[in-house]
């Protein structure tokens, strides 16, 4: 029971890491078109959401990096458990 948990926990962080570096390359170009639109007509108020855009991209790097070593950590105790023990 304890190994089905953890399976499905790995499966599910495995996903959320996936669907998030999918998403890191569109977070980064839409980054860049409002970087772009924004220095044409450069004012404080609109430099705050390429700069909450650019921040956002971080969090979502980092996060996917994190999700993929929770995955791995959790899925650890079920790879040793599957392996042949010595007698």
């Amino acid at each position: 029971r304890e190994i089905k948990a953890r399976v499905m926990a790995s499966l599910g962080l495995l996903v959320s890491a996936k669907l998030i570096a999918i998403e890191v390359p569109f977070l980064f170009k839409h980054i860049v078109d409002t970087l772009t639109l924004s220095a044409e007509h450069a004012n404080d108020v609109q430099m705050v959401v390429p700069v909450g855009l650019i921040l956002g991209y971080g969090v979502a790097r980092s996060t996917a990096t994190i999700f993929s070593e929770a995955k791995n950590a959790i899925f650890a105790v079920v790879a040793q458990k599957g392996m042949p023990r010595e007698l």
